[in-house]
């Protein structure tokens, strides 16, 4: 029971929301939707100045910007225990410097090499985010940028090895120009596009009683794959197959220990609609002659939010318990087709 892992904090940037109790309310009135959902530059401004000093803020981008104020809130409520050396962070980005990268290109190509911009620069590596995140944070434990893996899955083996006492564990993406524009003539009637910001401090059970840190939920079992290809694991539509998505889903039941009827609903990160069919048809066989749980396709409210769509699903998930809904499952995919499953528990 003591090595259960547990999440202890929360923190989100959204258009739906920028702070967690804002969040809970959008969602769980059903706003959101829409097939753009954009960060409204003035008001994150405003909510993160708020918290923290101009000084602090000046010179930072935009993308630094929408993590660290999901950030804040998550760091905030384990904050008297900032000291302690062995607290790690965990970002999740798919696109990640991009758009500084090619902001700081087109000054270069614009005004000459020796006269781009200097305050772009140090945004044009892919670990800048973290890097402003443990300035802020003082931690100085384990530090990584990850893409196309689920950052909640890699917690629980960095937490497991004891490599970190705690983790903040998260994701963050702007949506692109450049990538809106590509995407927006394609888009279906149910599918949206997002941006934003996600964040979990996640440890074991045992220390975060230790600390007299909060416990939110229990993190009952993960499991992640990637999509084997090789073995044709692709449907006919080029989305992962549904006997992929069975695969790992029966595998974090089985590490869960857990009879799959106390499984009450399940946050799917489907949007495609061919995806969603494999996924519900893994579901039905998971599930057979069971009662199917609550399916909740939570892109329909928050839209695709890249690397940060794992830890916005954890929180929706969370944030969905209640007394008659003990066990939650939440699914994800992501870029390159890594599939992974997590129980969390109330």
């Amino acid at each position: 029971m003591n090595n259960i892992l547990v999440i202890s904090s929360i923190g989100v940037s959204h258009n739906v929301g920028l702070s967690v109790n804002d969040f809970r309310t959008n969602i769980l009135n059903g706003t959101g939707g829409k097939s753009i959902l954009m960060i409204d530059d003035q008001f994150l401004r405003e909510t993160i100045g708020a918290k923290l000093s101009e000084d602090f803020l000046r010179r930072m981008n935009r993308l630094s910007l929408i993590a660290l104020n999901a950030f804040y809130d998550c760091f905030d409520e384990i904050n008297s225990n900032q000291e302690e050396s062995n607290y790690g962070i965990i970002l999740s980005t798919t696109y990640g410097a991009a758009s500084s990268c090619k902001d700081f290109i087109e000054s270069a190509i614009d005004k000459g090499v020796n006269k781009a911009s200097p305050i772009l620069f140090p945004y044009t590596v892919s670990n800048a985010v973290t890097g402003i995140l443990s300035i802020f944070s003082q931690y100085k434990g384990f530090n990584t940028t990850i893409s196309g893996y689920n950052p909640i899955c890699y917690s629980d083996i960095v937490l497991r090895q004891e490599k970190a006492d705690l983790l903040i564990v998260g994701g963050v993406d702007e949506l692109l120009e450049d990538v809106k524009n590509a995407k927006i003539n394609n888009l279906n009637a149910n599918d949206c596009l997002s941006e934003g910001a996600a964040f979990v401090a996640v440890t074991k059970k045992q220390f975060a009683e230790d600390k007299g840190l909060p416990i939110l939920c229990n993190i009952c079992s993960t499991s992640s794959k990637l999509n084997d290809i090789a073995n044709s694991n692709i449907d006919n539509t080029g989305q992962i197959s549904s006997s992929m998505i069975c695969l790992v889903m029966e595998d974090t039941i089985r590490k869960s220990g857990l009879d799959r009827r106390n499984i009450r609903a399940i946050i799917g990160l489907s949007q495609d609609n061919n995806q969603r069919k494999s996924e519900f048809a893994a579901i039905q066989k998971v599930f057979a002659g069971n009662k199917l749980p609550e399916i909740i396709w939570i892109k329909d409210l928050i839209g695709e939010t890249f690397g940060a769509s794992d830890t916005f699903a954890i929180i929706c998930g969370y944030l969905k318990l209640n007394s008659d809904c003990t066990h939650i499952m939440v699914n994800s995919y992501l870029v390159g087709g890594s599939i992974s499953s997590i129980i969390i528990s109330k």
